[in-house]
């Protein structure tokens, strides 16, 4: 996917709001070079005489109509992209304006003339920014708030997150008619969504389980093996600071996005002196993290054996003890943070070794 802004805003990308359509129309692209019949300088001839789409629908028609593939006919459907270049700020400003056009008649007619800002308590402003994008089938990105209160952090892989973006569009919306509730209510049934006022509700509660599992989405979200102990959470109170270093690693920015002081502490961040030393822990636990379940990672990091689980799934080096050496054990570390899947697999004997708060950094 180009990421130059002037290709993002001279070849229609900056027009396309969502992923998997910016996904279509680099495949539109891809189809002419991939002919071999043109040169790049043919397609900046095309886009400077403003005869992009005729050379397009020129190329596509010449070829059989069952092997066009996919991505002419969405093309086909959205010459939109190609009506004028849009600009960065823009296509910031189109999104938003799409975002509050589908999420805004979901609040109470009190709060409909608000700005996301103003909702209030923090609960309902969090929870309209996840509607919004659920109503675009976007998931957060690793960068924002949301990817970690709901949930998305849990999630191993895109497939994941994907799965979690239809629960909460099953949770929240009303069927269209299109195959996608089809399929779904064809094995639930059809359920009445809830209203945004039960989702906030229950998300600040730590109840949003149990809301999925009124509307029949017990089977779905159980797919999720992480996502239950984790919702089960109130936003306010603290989790298992395993879940802080995925999102970390999964921004992979340590530079304009250092770890938080509780994944600094406990995963031995704190002991880097460098930059390289910093990459070498990140590269660890990501390869760790492919695998591994995270709780038992975490479970790791409070009984003071990082090393030695890590050295179950990566090659270690006596050089790195150092680096991802921490203050643990404690004689107190709180069961609870574990969270009940994993206390489950470890038996009563953990619950006498763990018992104390989510993070070092709490501890002292």
């Amino acid at each position: 996917m180009p990421e130059d802004e002037d290709v993002l805003e001279d070849f229609g990308f900056n027009n396309v709001l969502f992923g998997e359509d910016r996904t279509y129309l680099l495949g539109v692209y891809g189809g002419l070079y991939l002919s071999g019949k043109f040169l790049a300088e043919d397609i900046h001839e095309w886009r400077i005489g403003g005869i992009l789409v005729d050379k397009i629908k020129e190329f596509y028609y010449s070829i059989a109509e069952n092997s066009r593939g996919q991505y002419f006919p969405w093309f086909l459907k959205n010459f939109y992209v190609q009506e004028r270049p849009m600009t960065k700020d823009e296509a910031q400003k189109k999104l938003v304006a799409t975002f509050d056009d589908k999420a805004r008649p979901y609040l109470d007619i009190e709060d409909r003339n608000k700005t996301a800002r103003d909702l209030k308590p923090e609960a309902k402003e969090t929870s309209y920014y996840l509607l919004a994008e659920i109503l675009l089938r976007i998931s957060p990105n690793p960068i924002e708030r949301n990817w970690y209160s709901f949930g998305f952090v849990t999630c191993r892989g895109q497939g994941e997150e994907s799965m979690l973006v239809d629960l909460y569009q099953l949770l929240l919306t009303e069927s269209d008619g299109s195959f996608f509730y089809e399929f779904h209510n064809r094995r639930r049934g059809v359920v009445q969504p809830v209203t945004f006022t039960q989702f906030w509700k229950a998300y600040e509660a730590g109840t949003l389980i149990q809301l999925m599992d009124s509307r029949e989405l017990k089977e779905l979200r159980s797919r999720l093996p992480f996502l239950e102990g984790f919702l089960s959470v109130p936003p306010a109170c603290p989790r298992p600071s395993v879940w802080s270093l995925k999102q970390f690693l999964e921004i992979s920015d340590p530079i304009d996005h250092p770890p938080i002081p509780s994944v600094n502490v406990d995963y031995g961040f704190i002991n880097c002196r460098t930059f390289e030393e910093t990459c070498t822990l990140m590269e660890i636990y990501g390869k760790v993290l492919k695998t591994a379940n995270p709780l038992e990672l975490h479970q790791a990091c409070v009984a003071g054996d990082l090393f030695q689980f890590a050295s179950g799934y990566v090659r270690m080096e006596e050089r790195w003890r150092s680096l991802i050496r921490n203050f643990y054990p404690l004689k107190e570390v709180v069961g609870s943070e574990l969270g009940q899947e994993l206390r489950s697999e470890l038996g009563s004997e953990a619950d006498k070794d763990f018992a104390g708060l989510p993070s070092l950094l709490s501890r002292l």
